[in-house]
Protein backbone atom coordinates (compact mmCIF):
# COMPACT_ATOMS: atom_id res chain seq x y z
CA UNK A 1 0.00 0.00 0.00
CA UNK A 2 2.91 2.12 0.78
CA UNK A 3 4.30 1.78 -2.95
CA UNK A 4 1.29 2.63 -4.48
CA UNK A 5 0.31 5.84 -2.38
CA UNK A 6 4.23 6.82 -3.04
CA UNK A 7 3.57 6.42 -6.60
CA UNK A 8 0.62 7.68 -7.32
CA UNK A 9 1.87 10.92 -6.08
CA UNK A 10 5.04 10.56 -8.21
CA UNK A 11 2.69 9.72 -11.08
CA UNK A 12 0.89 12.64 -10.61
CA UNK A 13 3.65 15.01 -10.04
CA UNK A 14 5.05 13.59 -13.34
CA UNK A 15 2.30 14.60 -15.22
CA UNK A 16 1.60 18.41 -13.74
CA UNK A 17 4.89 18.55 -12.18
CA UNK A 18 3.01 20.49 -9.17
CA UNK A 19 4.51 18.53 -5.80
CA UNK A 20 0.75 20.34 -4.39
CA UNK A 21 -1.18 17.76 -7.44
CA UNK A 22 0.92 14.93 -6.38
CA UNK A 23 -0.26 14.68 -2.97
CA UNK A 24 -3.81 15.10 -3.92
CA UNK A 25 -3.27 12.59 -6.25
CA UNK A 26 -1.89 10.67 -3.48
CA UNK A 27 -4.77 11.32 -0.85
CA UNK A 28 -7.40 10.72 -3.49
CA UNK A 29 -5.85 7.30 -4.19
CA UNK A 30 -5.53 6.65 -0.68
CA UNK A 31 -9.18 7.58 0.72
CA UNK A 32 -10.48 5.81 -3.12
CA UNK A 33 -8.53 2.40 -2.10
CA UNK A 34 -9.41 3.06 1.74
CA UNK A 35 -13.47 2.93 0.75
CA UNK A 36 -13.02 0.12 -1.62
CA UNK A 37 -11.33 -2.10 1.28
CA UNK A 38 -13.62 -1.14 3.91
CA UNK A 39 -16.84 -1.84 1.66
CA UNK A 40 -15.14 -5.63 1.37
CA UNK A 41 -13.89 -5.70 5.08
CA UNK A 42 -17.83 -5.01 5.91
CA UNK A 43 -19.37 -7.22 3.61
CA UNK A 44 -17.31 -10.52 4.47
CA UNK A 45 -18.09 -9.48 7.96
CA UNK A 46 -21.50 -9.25 7.26
CA UNK A 47 -21.96 -11.99 4.86
CA UNK A 48 -19.55 -14.67 7.58
CA UNK A 49 -20.72 -13.11 10.61
CA UNK A 50 -21.09 -16.70 12.45
CA UNK A 51 -17.22 -17.38 11.36
CA UNK A 52 -16.21 -13.58 12.81
CA UNK A 53 -18.31 -14.92 15.97
CA UNK A 54 -16.36 -17.78 16.87
CA UNK A 55 -13.33 -16.20 15.86
CA UNK A 56 -14.06 -12.64 18.45
CA UNK A 57 -16.13 -15.11 21.01
CA UNK A 58 -13.45 -14.34 23.65
CA UNK A 59 -13.55 -10.40 23.41
CA UNK A 60 -17.79 -10.85 23.08
CA UNK A 61 -17.89 -12.22 26.71
CA UNK A 62 -15.38 -9.79 27.77
CA UNK A 63 -17.77 -6.70 26.18
CA UNK A 64 -21.11 -8.25 28.05
CA UNK A 65 -23.49 -7.01 24.91
CA UNK A 66 -25.95 -10.09 24.52
CA UNK A 67 -26.46 -9.56 20.38
CA UNK A 68 -23.30 -11.57 18.74
CA UNK A 69 -24.28 -9.37 15.33
CA UNK A 70 -24.19 -5.91 17.12
CA UNK A 71 -20.86 -7.22 18.47
CA UNK A 72 -19.34 -7.78 14.98
CA UNK A 73 -20.58 -4.12 13.43
CA UNK A 74 -19.21 -2.85 16.50
CA UNK A 75 -15.82 -4.23 16.49
CA UNK A 76 -15.83 -3.85 12.62
CA UNK A 77 -16.38 -0.11 13.20
CA UNK A 78 -14.26 0.35 15.39
CA UNK A 79 -11.12 -1.38 13.15
CA UNK A 80 -12.27 0.77 10.42
CA UNK A 81 -12.12 4.17 12.52
CA UNK A 82 -8.35 3.28 12.86
CA UNK A 83 -7.97 2.75 9.34
CA UNK A 84 -9.92 6.36 8.88
CA UNK A 85 -7.29 8.29 10.88
CA UNK A 86 -4.19 6.45 9.50
CA UNK A 87 -4.25 6.01 5.70
CA UNK A 88 -4.95 9.78 4.72
CA UNK A 89 -1.65 10.00 6.81
CA UNK A 90 0.08 7.65 5.33
CA UNK A 91 -1.25 8.94 1.75
CA UNK A 92 -0.61 12.28 2.41
CA UNK A 93 2.91 11.46 3.91
CA UNK A 94 4.37 8.70 1.02
CA UNK A 95 2.96 10.98 -1.86
CA UNK A 96 4.65 14.07 -0.86
CA UNK A 97 8.13 11.27 -0.21
CA UNK A 98 7.07 10.42 -3.63
CA UNK A 99 6.45 13.33 -5.44
CA UNK A 100 9.68 14.78 -3.94
CA UNK A 101 11.64 11.89 -5.04
CA UNK A 102 10.10 12.02 -8.66
CA UNK A 103 11.18 15.99 -9.01
CA UNK A 104 14.37 15.26 -8.04
CA UNK A 105 15.50 11.59 -9.49
CA UNK A 106 14.45 13.32 -12.91
CA UNK A 107 17.17 15.98 -12.99
CA UNK A 108 19.79 13.92 -13.63
CA UNK A 109 20.48 10.33 -15.05
CA UNK A 110 23.79 9.96 -12.21
CA UNK A 111 20.76 10.65 -9.33
CA UNK A 112 18.07 7.55 -10.67
CA UNK A 113 21.12 5.19 -11.55
CA UNK A 114 22.73 6.24 -8.11
CA UNK A 115 19.16 6.00 -6.36
CA UNK A 116 18.96 2.75 -8.41
CA UNK A 117 21.69 1.38 -6.61
CA UNK A 118 21.03 2.36 -3.10
CA UNK A 119 17.38 1.69 -2.52
CA UNK A 120 17.30 -2.18 -2.54
CA UNK A 121 20.25 -2.26 0.55
CA UNK A 122 18.12 -0.03 2.29
CA UNK A 123 14.72 -1.93 1.43
CA UNK A 124 16.57 -4.62 3.03
CA UNK A 125 17.54 -2.74 6.10
CA UNK A 126 14.02 -2.35 6.40
CA UNK A 127 12.64 -5.58 5.85
CA UNK A 128 15.38 -6.61 8.15
CA UNK A 129 14.45 -4.11 11.21
CA UNK A 130 10.81 -5.78 10.91
CA UNK A 131 12.04 -9.41 10.87
CA UNK A 132 13.73 -8.66 13.78
CA UNK A 133 11.14 -7.19 15.33
CA UNK A 134 8.96 -10.26 15.04
CA UNK A 135 11.34 -12.38 17.04
CA UNK A 136 11.12 -9.90 20.09
CA UNK A 137 8.37 -9.34 22.62
CA UNK A 138 5.50 -7.58 21.66
CA UNK A 139 6.67 -4.85 24.40
CA UNK A 140 9.91 -4.19 22.57
CA UNK A 141 8.66 -4.35 19.07
CA UNK A 142 7.22 -1.06 18.73
CA UNK A 143 11.02 0.86 17.92
CA UNK A 144 12.27 -1.88 15.58
CA UNK A 145 8.41 -1.60 13.86
CA UNK A 146 8.52 2.24 13.17
CA UNK A 147 12.03 2.07 11.93
CA UNK A 148 11.59 -1.09 9.57
CA UNK A 149 8.40 0.40 8.05
CA UNK A 150 9.97 4.03 7.23
CA UNK A 151 12.87 2.51 5.85
CA UNK A 152 11.36 0.24 3.78
CA UNK A 153 8.57 2.74 2.95
CA UNK A 154 10.85 5.49 1.96
CA UNK A 155 12.98 2.65 -0.43
CA UNK A 156 9.66 2.09 -1.95
CA UNK A 157 8.82 5.58 -2.40
CA UNK A 158 11.69 5.75 -4.88
CA UNK A 159 10.38 2.60 -6.88
CA UNK A 160 8.67 5.00 -9.59
CA UNK A 161 10.71 7.86 -9.15
CA UNK A 162 13.85 5.62 -10.58
CA UNK A 163 11.57 3.79 -13.17
CA UNK A 164 10.52 6.30 -14.78
CA UNK A 165 13.47 8.29 -14.64
CA UNK A 166 15.59 4.98 -16.36
CA UNK A 167 12.88 4.90 -18.35
CA UNK A 168 11.97 8.33 -19.45
CA UNK A 169 16.51 8.87 -20.15
CA UNK A 170 16.35 5.36 -21.79
CA UNK A 171 13.34 6.92 -24.10
CA UNK A 172 14.81 10.06 -25.10
CA UNK A 173 18.73 9.16 -25.60
CA UNK A 174 18.29 7.54 -29.22
CA UNK A 175 21.52 5.71 -29.04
Amino acid sequence: MLGLLAAAGSAAWERTRSIKLGVIGGLWCGSTGMMILLSFAFTLNLAFEPHATAWLREAFVASGMHDTGAFVVRNSLTAASEILIRTPIAALGMSLIGSLFNSCITRSKTLAVLAAWIMPPVLVAGAAALWHADSLERVARPPFVLTGVLIAGIALCSVHPIWSGLHRRRNADPS
